[in-house]
């Protein structure tokens, strides 16, 4: 069907869906989605929402008590540029959460909705907390993330300076 260009989604916003179909046939998101247990809620809660900020803190202190001295400022500034570049990447060229795909389809991003916890709100209803979801949809002032994400990116930091550090 025709979508006039005055609604239809900038370019931008069809790239990493049109990937996703390229190599996996499908959305991926809304695969994965599709199965919800208990057990793939908390595989994939683990990196998501505790590793990806206590690993930091982790790789500092090792590094502060087991790598040659000055290894943890230079981390802590690689670690403060990467986080800067994240947001700017996330502010130029936002990408959909799989909710929001979900939700609004390929629609251009409109920063003024509300966000979700998505699949974290089962992890709140699991431990009997209500940490995601009024974090993710009443207090979040940004509702888009970056590709590539900052857990990706922090997890490849914090390898390379273990890795270097560490050789053996």
């Amino acid at each position: 069907s025709f979508i006039p260009n005055e609604i239809r989604p900038p370019i931008w916003v069809r790239v990493l869906p049109a990937l996703e179909n390229v190599f996996y046939g499908a959305n991926l998101s809304n695969i994965l989605s599709a199965h919800q247990f208990v057990i793939l809620d908390l595989l994939a809660w683990l990196p998501y929402g505790i590793i990806h900020f206590g690993a930091p803190f982790v790789c500092s202190l090792v590094m502060f008590f087991f790598a040659a001295p000055g290894t943890v400022p230079v981390f802590a500034r690689s670690f403060g540029y990467l986080n800067l570049t994240g947001v700017i990447i996330q502010l130029v060229f936002p990408c959909s959460p799989p909710w929001y795909e979900n939700m609004y389809g390929l629609a251009p991003a409109n920063y003024s909705m509300q966000g979700s916890p998505a699949g974290l709100a089962r992890i709140d209803m699991l431990f009997g907390i209500d940490l995601y979801t009024t974090n993710f949809s009443a207090n979040s002032p940004l509702v888009f993330g970056a590709f590539p994400s900052l857990h990706a990116g922090n997890a490849v930091l914090e390898a390379l300076f273990m890795s270097y550090c560490f050789r053996s």
